[in-house]
């Protein structure tokens, strides 16, 4: 007898079964005979109505038969593929749950229908990113309301409208074009790959946007669905980044510059004590021929150098100049003998350094300044040498040395002068407590003699007497030689 689609009271479970296999079977075949002509497609499209059709006649479980039957033969034929399966199965199941609940009349399926759409609707709207749907021709079917804030436009001036209008020049022009060029060519260059792309307010601001486009495959054909995210946030915080780094970069460079342009030398340590620079100078006067080895903590040299006082003992570690400077000490024009231990090479540095805190309050930097002052030591010492080489001499020939300021009338005494004078020792000495000590009768002979000296430039000799407080009269014989500045008398 013919298979009956006709519905009653009490359909018989096996022949409903076996009429919506048929009806699976059927449109499976009508496919293989009409989707050469039609060029190709999915088939889960057209199986679709099996499943429809049985559950809106004989309730869910033809339906599901259908919609399960039409999974095997859909996935069998030619352009069923897995993305299409997955999204029939989902519209399948839906429409078999109205269908049943329809012949049924059960309301409880149609409304858990409406809850999971109310919940998508819900998911939808409260998006933070901004969701909109275009047909093929790129019309706005929906928006969610994240569009209309982040474009400034009402939901009813988009929809309905080429989404085109949501786009600055020249990507407005050419929208339209793609979409065509995909239909055709199925070549993408947006959709399913996210990219940064230009948007356009309805104040005609631009702003940069995230945007991430898929396509669905309809009964009614493609629908494109776009999620938008403003970045503008983004991009002038990366924009600041940018601009902080190049001026980071500016800074070291220029602090770079100076490090190697010093005239003196200079340490940048970290605040663990781990070396980050050393400049030029500061390498050669630590006998070294590159700083790239000595980049290292500070602790590392301990056994390469000993750091004394001039004349003391070596200093313990912890008293160098860098690790005090990291504690957070101030270190000012401190002089030390450095002394490499594998070569016995000495020098004497003067160390300066101070610390860059951080935001913890602890010492984050820490920048040592050296100057080698070896030069003015040895100087020092040979003026000493001298001064004491002069001082035996006077003694051994009962004489002393004197030096006359001609522009302050200051005097400088050695010690053998306040012996000879009989004044103490420290006594600030000028012209005029220099002559007291004369005897009277030499007094203005002593003066023309000086005189004469400094007029005509040539060396002063001459004796006379003093009065000498302890040894009374005294016979003293007094040489000098007068010293130019310039063409005019100064010493």
């Amino acid at each position: 007898m013919p298979l009956s689609l006709s519905s009653h009271a009490g359909p018989n479970p096996w022949s409903t079964a076996l009429a919506a296999a048929s009806l699976a079977s059927a449109t499976a075949g009508l496919w293989l005979v009409a989707a050469p002509r039609v060029g190709g497609g999915s088939p889960f499209v057209l199986l679709l109505g099996p499943a429809a059709l049985a559950a809106d006649r004989w309730g869910w479980k033809p339906g599901a038969m259908a919609l399960l039957l039409g999974l095997l033969l859909g996935s069998a034929l030619p352009g069923g593929t897995t993305a299409d399966a997955g999204a029939y199965l989902a519209v399948g199941a839906a429409v078999v749950a109205l269908g049943s609940a329809r012949r049924t009349g059960d309301r409880a399926a149609e409304t858990a229908v409406r809850d999971a759409l109310e919940r998508y609707r819900g998911v939808v709207e409260q998006a933070v990113d901004g969701i909109i749907t275009i047909d093929e021709r790129g019309i706005v079917e929906t928006v969610n309301p994240a569009v209309a804030r982040t474009f400034g436009y009402a939901p009813d001036e988009v929809v309905g409208h080429n989404v085109s209008a949501l786009m600055p020049s020249p990507y407005r022009e050419e929208h339209d074009g793609y979409l065509n060029r995909y239909a055709a060519t199925g070549e993408a260059k947006v959709i399913g790959i996210g990219r940064e792309v230009r948007g356009r307010r309805k104040d005609g601001t631009e702003f940069p946007l995230d945007l991430s486009v898929s396509e669905v495959r309809v009964a009614s054909g493609r629908r494109f669905t776009g999620i938008v995210r403003d970045i503008s946030d983004r991009k002038a915080a990366e924009d600041a980044l940018r601009a902080a780094t190049g001026r980071a970069e500016e800074a070291l460079a220029r602090m770079r510059a100076v490090f190697s342009a010093s005239a003196g030398g200079l340490i940048l340590a970290d605040g663990t004590g781990r070396i980050l620079e050393w400049n030029p100078v500061a390498v050669r006067l630590h006998g070294y021929e590159s700083g790239a080895d000595l980049l290292r903590p500070v602790a590392e040299f301990a056994d390469a150098f000993t750091l004394s006082e001039p004349g003391g003992p070596p200093l313990p570690f912890d008293q160098w100049p860098l690790p005090r400077v990291l504690r957070g000490e101030q270190v000012t024009d401190h002089e030390l003998c450095v002394r490499r231990t594998d070569t016995g090479a000495e020098r004497f540095i003067s160390y300066s350094g101070t610390w860059v805190r951080g935001p913890d309050g602890g010492v984050a930097f820490a920048v040592l300044t050296l100057y080698d002052v070896t030069a003015r030591r040895r100087a020092e010492t040979g003026v000493r040498e001298s001064e004491e080489r002069l001082r035996m001499a006077l003694r051994g020939a009962g004489g002393g040395a004197w030096d006359w300021d001609l522009g302050t009338g200051a005097a400088w005494w050695s010690d053998e002068m306040y012996d000879l004078w009989g004044v103490p020792p420290g006594t600030p000495m000028g012209l005029d407590n220099s002559l007291a000590a004369v005897h009277g009768a030499d007094l203005d002979a002593v003066r023309r003699a000086a005189e004469e000296a400094i007029a005509q430039g040539v060396p002063y000799h001459h004796e006379f007497r003093i009065l000498h407080p302890a040894r009374g009269e005294r016979w003293m014989a007094s040489h000098g030689q007068v010293v130019r500045d310039g063409g005019r008398p100064a010493r």
